[in-house]
């Protein structure tokens, strides 16, 4: 049995409601039809929340459908996906600063500037592969994919822009 299988046969074995249910669970009564159509997932917590309130055993809601585990090892994956960008943004975010105060605390030679710059260079390549990888591992359309990765894009150019802009107005 599919995951959706299993939670709509309990359910209705516990003679409840999808609206119960969804009570029971904090979510809509339309991701309970989403979850029993086989539609959308849940995360790991509502699956475990799901386990607690139909007394299933894990073992019973995930070794049956490969397609759950499968799909609880993907959010995984995005989530430490979506944590790397992060670290971009700050590193990029400390060389936008380190550019743009160099005239409070002193002009950077030129080999250190250059240095600096390859380095928020590599650091921008790596932000666009991190939030392609989170992209393409959620389920999200390809010219959404695109349409958010160009946002990034133009809101990563015109930082560089301007720390390029005050670097040079520096020197």
């Amino acid at each position: 049995m599919t995951f959706a299988q299993i939670i709509k046969a309990k359910r209705q074995d516990l003679n409840m409601t999808q609206s119960e249910l969804s009570e029971k669970l904090f979510v809509s009564n339309k991701t309970i039809s989403n979850w029993e159509t086989g539609k959308t997932m849940p995360d790991l917590d509502n699956v475990l929340y799901i386990a607690k309130v139909l007394r299933l055993s894990l073992d019973q809601l995930l070794l049956e459908d490969n397609n759950m585990i499968n799909h609880i090892k993907r959010v995984q994956e995005i989530k430490a996906t979506k944590k790397m960008t992060w670290v971009s943004y700050i590193t990029n975010s400390m060389f936008f600063l380190m550019f743009s105060t160099q005239s409070f605390f002193g002009q950077l030679t030129v080999p250190i500037l250059v240095m600096m710059l390859i380095g928020a260079l590599a650091n921008i390549w790596v932000l666009f592969h991190f939030l392609s990888k989170a992209d393409s591992l959620g389920d999200k359309e390809p010219s959404m994919i695109k349409v958010t990765n160009n946002k990034t894009l133009v809101v990563t150019a015109v930082l560089a822009v301007i720390a390029l802009i005050s670097t040079i107005l520096v020197h």
